[in-house]
């Protein structure tokens, strides 16, 4: 039987800042209203071009910098020019373009909501090892956040992070072969790092499928898992928009956020559950101290098996922006290649899963929470 929520939130594609994204931001927010939570509306201005346009633009200098070689194998240099030149655009732009790009301006909302239990006034239940003298958060330490929009592209993300990744090796090639002054292979390996381009160039945007794994199905196990949670410790729940168009909703709400920087906050994101594949946590290296042994203790306690891994080359998700801001994030997702093979594309519907893990899932990142607040204190 298809979960409830999935089934809510997963019937129609839900583009930024319209309609249907709208109207399940408002299911989101009754929802979470009718459990004691805190709810606003954090609407944000942002620029739809890096997330419908970025990608498909440093693809398409990454095929002129591999076609270089092909016909004039001494200036493989300059092709190595050009791709560091789309690393590093595809650095600013991901973390800057949505904010500060003048081109196709839009505007969608976020919906932040709070759960700050009464026990110890009006500032929450402290962690913990958090002494009385210490000031009290006004703001709770620990959030769970999933985005709410979805689209479709041309290529769908398996062969996106195929292309990424033979792109990496094909570079890595290229640049050996430059820097020992020997061509043998140059053309070889500039065919496959164009190959490698080509879907990226021609990931456009569309609304052809329902997101019902992309990310309904995040959505759906973070309220599931707000049911399973201990109500007395203190947490937001953050419901992104534009997650779709270059991380926009978590940037913006990052801004929004800067005067908690110094503030210790661990974030749970979670995006796609699906009925089959491995529950993973996904996080940067430099957190794996952070999170080994809360992860082991969820586990336990919710009786399930977690793999741990770094975020797969060619994927962004919102646990991307909280990183960038310094503070410990992971994203929690269960799939597999044909998971992959399906979204971004018109095959994810609800014809295609039924929400079969979403309870496991939402379970494991109750318990999680639980570990992090009670056992890790010195994360927070």
């Amino acid at each position: 039987m298809p979960h409830p929520l999935l089934t809510t939130l997963g019937a129609t594609a839900r583009p930024a800042g319209l309609g249907a994204d709208n109207d399940a931001r408002r299911f989101c927010a009754e929802y979470l209203g009718e459990r004691g939570f805190a709810v606003s509306d954090r609407p944000f201005e942002f620029s739809a071009w890096p997330g419908r346009w970025g990608t498909p633009a440093i693809g398409a200098v990454l095929c002129v910098a591999a076609s270089i070689p092909m016909f004039t194998e001494r200036l493989l240099g300059f092709g190595i020019v050009l791709l560091l030149l789309a690393i590093v655009s595809a650095v600013v732009i991901g973390r800057y373009g949505t904010v500060s790009f003048s081109w196709l301006r839009r505007s969608a909302t976020n919906l932040e909501a709070i759960r700050l239990p009464v026990e110890t006034g009006q500032g929450g239940t402290m962690p913990p090892g958090r002494t009385s003298d210490q000031p009290r958060a006004t703001q709770p330490p620990i959030w769970l956040a999933a985005h709410l929009d979805s689209k479709s592209q041309p290529i769908p993300m398996a062969l996106r992070v195929a292309a990424v990744s033979v792109s990496i090796v094909a570079w890595l090639a290229l640049i050996v072969i430059w820097a020992v002054d020997q061509y043998a292979l140059a053309t070889v390996f500039s065919v496959a790092a164009l190959l490698g381009a080509i879907p990226l160039a021609l990931c456009t945007v569309g609304h052809r499928g329902t997101g019902a794994l992309d990310n309904a199905s995040g959505v759906a196990t973070i309220l599931s898992a707000i049911d399973k949670l201990d109500p007395t410790i203190p947490v937001g729940v953050l419901l992104t928009s534009a997650e779709e168009l270059g991380l926009a909703g978590a940037r913006a709400w990052m801004r929004h956020r800067a005067s908690d920087a110094g503030v210790p906050i661990v974030v749970v994101n979670c995006d796609s559950i699906d009925d089959i594949g491995a529950l993973t946590c996904m996080f940067p290296r430099r957190y794996l101290d952070h999170f080994r042994e809360p992860i082991a203790a969820a586990e336990k306690n919710a009786k399930v098996t977690v793999t741990s891994r770094r975020l797969v080359p060619g994927i962004l998700v919102d646990a991307v922006a909280f990183s960038d801001a310094g503070w410990p994030a992971l994203t929690v997702s269960r799939a597999n290649w044909s998971s992959l093979a399906r979204i971004h594309s018109r095959h994810d519907n609800l014809e295609r899963m039924t929400g079969a893990n979403v309870e496991s899932a939402a379970q494991f990142i109750a318990a999680f929470v639980s570990a992090i607040f009670r056992h890790s204190p010195g994360l927070l």
